[in-house]
């Protein structure tokens, strides 16, 4: 698979969540459409993209008055921030989605350190920043054992968030039905 091939693919993960076709249920819940904030998420929210992540693109306005083209401007530029990319261009396009899709919801850091412990790394070298250093990693283990250690780190993360933030506690469900989401998306 292509990088490009790779990214529409990721790309079209993220969005399929929360806009089901017509008599389908939807993947998960609370990420894609359209998401007032509220007291469990106090994130005004359109298709994954927070009014913070469009107004830190340069846009003005309501994210809810977003434009098709501005939302693949965001969608590319997390793509590429937190070097899925990269990953995709090493022949990891499933480790790049999952990785691409956590950095969406979890933010770059938190999914790079992640990604750093899915590769074995330890120590100093879990700074959440993803560079030469953290692909040759990636590259070295297998894409499998990646993923698997990612997602379960990622659920581990999720519950602990709920466990220490009882306001964020409502999340849980759609958090954990979002790891699944991606675990069924690679073929784990």
């Amino acid at each position: 698979m292509t990088e490009a091939e790779a990214y529409t693919w990721a790309a079209g993960f993220l969005l399929k969540g929360d806009t089901a076709k017509p008599g389908r249920q939807k993947l998960w819940y609370g990420e894609q459409g359209r998401h007032d904030a509220s007291p469990a998420d106090p994130h005004d929210t359109l298709n994954g993209i927070t009014q913070e992540a469009y107004d830190a693109a340069g846009f003005s306005g309501s994210v809810f008055g977003m434009t098709p083209a501005q939302q693949g401007d965001i969608y590319h530029d997390y793509w590429q921030r937190s070097w899925a990319n990269e990953i995709a261009l090493k022949g990891l396009s499933k480790l790049a989605l999952c990785h691409y899709a956590t950095a969406f919801n979890a933010g770059y850091r938190q999914a790079g350190e992640l990604l750093q412990r899915s590769a074995g790394m330890r120590g100093a070298d879990l700074d959440g920043i993803v560079g030469r250093h953290t692909l040759q990693a990636v590259a070295a283990a297998p894409e499998r054992e990646q993923l698997v250690k990612y997602t379960g780190a990622l659920a581990h993360r999720y519950r602990r968030i709920a466990e220490l933030h009882p306001s964020k506690a409502p999340n849980l469900r759609g958090w954990m039905l979002r790891v699944e989401a991606i675990q069924r998306e690679v073929g784990l």
